[in-house]
């Protein structure tokens, strides 16, 4: 029971032999998991929204592009210096470059900006009276850029 179901939804639609389009949504069912504290660290089901458009400018060239926009469903309490969860805005580029027949080269870059999140705390100093306030923000961006070779064997 710790790992959550998962319900994914998707729609490509063609609009001609040059454009498409791809739209998916997923979420996956957190909140119905054995794990610790999901009772009081969770209070949604994380989800995703993911939009994309692809246009072939020739025969041997396309590109793409993507947007990815994704909700934890965690509150305060789960939020920690060792694991926190954002929500997010991903971009993704694309583009493919057909060799020959048999080869197909790949390239692709992302860029995620993650929603800071601050939170109010205070820690009780030694004589067990005493506390001290303080505020945590969470933050964080990050990108990736990937190239890949797909390599067709046998028929067409």
């Amino acid at each position: 029971a710790d790992i959550p179901a998962q319900l994914t939804i998707g729609v490509n639609y063609k609009f001609n032999d040059k454009l498409s389009t791809q739209i998916g949504y997923h979420t996956y069912f957190d909140k119905k998991t054995g794990w610790e504290n999901v009772e009081t660290e969770i209070d949604n089901n994380y989800w995703e929204l993911g939009l994309g458009l692809e246009y072939n400018i020739t025969d041997k060239f396309l590109v793409s592009g993507g947007y990815l926009r994704a909700v934890p469903g965690v509150n305060e309490s789960y939020q920690s210096d060792l694991s926190y969860s954002l929500t997010s805005n991903t971009f993704g580029l694309g583009g493919a470059y057909k060799l020959n027949d048999k080869l197909t080269l790949q390239l692709g870059g992302y860029y995620t900006m993650y929603l800071s999140e601050t939170i109010e705390d205070s820690y009780t100093l030694g004589d067990g009276v005493t506390t001290v306030p303080y505020t945590t923000t969470y933050e964080k961006s990050n990108f990736g850029i990937a190239i890949g070779l797909d390599i067709a064997f046998g028929g067409k």
